[in-house]
């Protein structure tokens, strides 16, 4: 018996070895290949003065007041976005979880954002903030409101960019809290109805301890994929006016495929990288040593 056991873990361990074969070509390789990249001045524009110049790309980037600016203008942008997106997102979610009937229509019109391809949102909503024909404007004239270039301004374009983001994303935050809600048990909500708790003491002290492990996850991958937009920005404000839209991530796509340089594009790309994994580990160490706090004090 303890040799068939035995035979058994090694069979399920060589059929995980496609998995992780695969895995490691499309996932581990590249990421190698892009820091062994960084290490070169790798310059297509100039092939016959590459060479391997260690962390010197990683060092220009500390100096580089444009590196710095395009960190700034990710930290708005991520700082701004997320969150709203996460409290409007929650606040549907509970709002559609207390329906008796009618959620999977409204599940269905949720899902008409997130599955719009970026580009074509990115170019509806240029449209949309227009100066001159954009319905935004129009509104604003009918509240007796002046116009804004909203896009063409450095104080608005960001804010602009952000608020394309939050449409466009709410729906994936609501949607996955609403998967969870409609997990939890039904008990505890029983015996706090029996007891006449309000929506809010009962949200406190039921609802948030049962989901937060989970909102932790979503808050994360909604981190992750605001660190990486690129489209949207690509199609409204092209990092412009100026630099005050350029995130980290247009800022690498324009050193590789704008300036030519693909070595200092890599570097940046591993620093990137490194911030994204960086801030995830440190949401999910908040979350557990939270989670560990509430255990002890009960």
């Amino acid at each position: 018996m303890k040799s068939l056991a035995v035979s058994e873990q090694s069979e399920k361990r060589i059929l995980l070895i496609p998995a992780i074969v695969v895995l490691a070509l499309f996932t581990t390789l590249p990421y190698l290949m892009t820091f062994v990249l960084g290490l070169f001045r790798y310059d297509a524009g100039n092939p016959f003065n590459n060479k391997f110049i260690g962390l010197k790309n990683f060092l220009d980037a500390v100096q580089d007041d444009r590196f710095w600016n395009s960190l700034k203008v990710t930290a708005i942008f991520v700082g701004t976005a997320v969150p709203i997106e996460f409290l409007l997102g929650l606040g549907i979610a509970l709002l559609l979880n207390s329906l008796p009937r009618g959620r999977g229509f409204f599940q269905s019109i949720l899902l008409i954002p997130m599955v719009m391809p970026p580009i074509v949102v990115g170019l509806n909503w240029k449209l949309l903030y227009d100066p001159n024909y954009g319905i935004i404007n129009y509104l604003f004239s009918v509240l007796g409101l002046p116009p804004q270039i909203w896009l063409s301004d450095p104080r608005w374009a960001i804010l602009a960019l952000a608020a394309v983001d939050i449409w466009q994303y709410t729906p994936f935050i609501a949607l996955l809290s609403l998967a969870i809600l409609v997990t939890l048990p039904k008990e505890p909500y029983e015996a706090a109805s029996l007891e006449g708790a309000s929506f809010f003491i009962v949200f406190r002290k039921i609802t948030l301890p049962m989901i937060k492990s989970g909102l932790t996850i979503i808050v994360m991958l909604r981190i992750i994929e605001a660190f990486k937009d690129f489209a949207k920005i690509y199609t409204l404000t092209s990092g412009g006016p100026g630099i005050s839209t350029e995130t980290l991530n247009y800022y690498v796509y324009l050193n590789g495929f704008e300036f030519y340089k693909l070595g200092y594009s890599s570097a940046l790309s591993i620093v990137l990288f490194v911030l994204v994994i960086g801030f995830s580990y440190l949401l999910i160490r908040k979350a557990n040593l939270l989670n560990a706090q509430e255990a002890s004090n009960e």
